[in-house]
């Protein structure tokens, strides 16, 4: 099963593009030639490239942890949620409707996540 990859937007032009290629690059925008970020170029791409990896080792994990063998199910509705109340989205951001209504209900403040559906309050990472 291929991993689909992880894509931006660049802020100037629109323009879509893998974050594997961007770590690849120098840091600029392929289409406009923008700079992606204001300040150190090293550790942006640095971020991208760890972004990167991450996300296909989640992948991998969570397949391997969904193997026969194992007795386990990991559950997608929060890992999705957790990747929407944990990140934060640039507005005008697409995120789907209901990741939308989840986040409207949730609270976060000074890095404490209070899940609506239990009450539940966690730390989130910085």
């Amino acid at each position: 099963m291929a991993v689909i990859p992880l894509q931006a937007r660049c802020a100037n032009c629109g323009a879509e593009e893998l974050l594997s290629r961007i770590a690849e690059d120098d840091g600029s925008c392929p289409f406009c030639q923008s700079s992606f970020c204001d300040g150190d170029g090293f550790l942006f791409l640095r971020d991208v490239l760890r972004a990167d990896i991450a996300y296909r080792l989640l992948i991998r994990s969570l397949r391997d942890l969904s193997a026969p063998r194992i007795r386990l199910r990991v559950l997608p509705e929060p890992l999705f949620l957790g990747l929407a109340a944990g990140v934060p989205w640039s507005e005008g951001t697409d995120l789907p409707s209901a990741v939308r209504s989840y986040l409207s209900l949730s609270t976060q403040t000074d890095g404490v996540h209070t899940d609506p559906r239990t009450d539940r309050t966690e730390e989130v990472a910085p």
